[in-house]
């Protein structure tokens, strides 16, 4: 067979003005209506904007108007205006809810906060707060002249985290009992719990305290350890109690059943060693020396006068 000969393709290009003008144009009204329809969407856009603006951000009806605060011994209403900066003329759809919580979970007296918008003018916010077990001093701030119950003053919750004690937080801790650490911890920042062995120790017997003998619990005004083997206990009439680092229910109930007996007996309990299970060591306080007589003096002449005047009048009151 005779062979074939390649065949060429020639690609001839023809350009003229005309044809350049027409390319032109049809990319102009391509162009042209991708522009009218991004006018149409950015028009759509801006029409809603400017009417959630008027209907929702403008609207005076979602003025915030109440502060849906749960009850609780940390902060009231102002105080959590003034904590978290919150503009109580706001729209309630303009308040950040977000900015609130994070800046209610600073406060170390607050373990959870829940902060929602309520349509059409109702802001609600729920706090979790920490309750206080026992107020927290060191040696040094114990002998100072410094008040050991105050608003402000560290207390630790069952967890041992250390914070300032609220004002609405100090009335029912002002009767709760203090420990006082010998060496002072390395960081006690408000809020974080504290890894002291001493306070671990303190608040176990605390813990076993106010399960087994809430009684004894009430009279105890400090706790203490003064040694790695026992803990100190001294009530609010002056009675030292020295308890083990283990068995505290059993040495809880011993004490109850000591103070009662020296009650009555009309004696007061000094100091007792429950360690050993068996003759436990006491002491008696010494009987206080009886009041002495305040002597009255005698009514000077003007007094008597002043007397004699004022019975004087006070009969001329009955008369009329």
């Amino acid at each position: 067979m005779p062979r074939r000969r390649p065949t060429s393709i020639q690609h001839v290009r023809v350009s003229s003005p005309r044809i350049a003008w027409l390319g032109f144009t049809r990319w102009l009204a391509r162009g042209c209506k991708l522009a009218f329809l991004a006018a149409v969407v950015a028009s759509i856009t801006w029409a809603g904007y400017q009417g959630y603006q008027r209907v929702v951000l403008e609207n005076p009806d979602f003025q915030l108007r109440i502060i849906d605060l749960n009850p609780n011994d940390v902060i009231d209403e102002a105080d959590l205006v003034e904590l978290t900066g919150l503009d109580i003329t706001a729209n309630l759809t303009r308040i950040n809810t977000g900015k609130i919580t994070t800046a209610l979970l600073g406060h170390p007296a607050i373990l959870d906060a829940r902060v929602e918008r309520h349509l059409p003018h109702t802001l609600v916010v729920r706090i979790d707060t920490r309750e206080p077990v026992a107020w927290l001093a060191t040696m040094e701030s114990a002998d100072a002249n410094t008040p050991p119950r105050a608003p402000g003053a560290l207390v630790v919750d069952a967890a041992g985290t250390p914070y300032p004690c609220p004002d609405l937080q100090y009335a029912t801790a002002r009767h709760l009992p203090r420990i006082i650490l010998r060496q002072p911890p390395a960081a006690a920042s408000p809020g974080t719990p504290l890894r002291h062995p001493e306070l671990q120790q303190c608040m176990r017997l605390i813990e076993k305290a106010a399960i087994h003998a809430p009684d004894i619990l009430s009279h105890i005004d400090t706790v203490t350890q003064p040694n790695p083997w026992s803990i100190v206990a001294t009530t609010h009439d002056g009675t030292e109690a020295t308890f083990s680092l283990r068995e505290h229910p059993r040495q809880l109930l011993r004490l109850r059943a000591a103070i009662e007996h020296c009650r009555s007996r009309n004696t007061q309990l000094a100091t007792i060693n429950l360690i050993p299970r068996d003759n436990v060591p006491i002491t008696l306080q010494a009987d206080p020396p009886p009041p002495r007589a305040v002597p009255v003096p005698e009514p000077t002449r003007d007094e008597l006068r002043r007397n004699r005047r004022s019975a004087d009048l006070q009969s001329i009151i009955q008369r009329h």
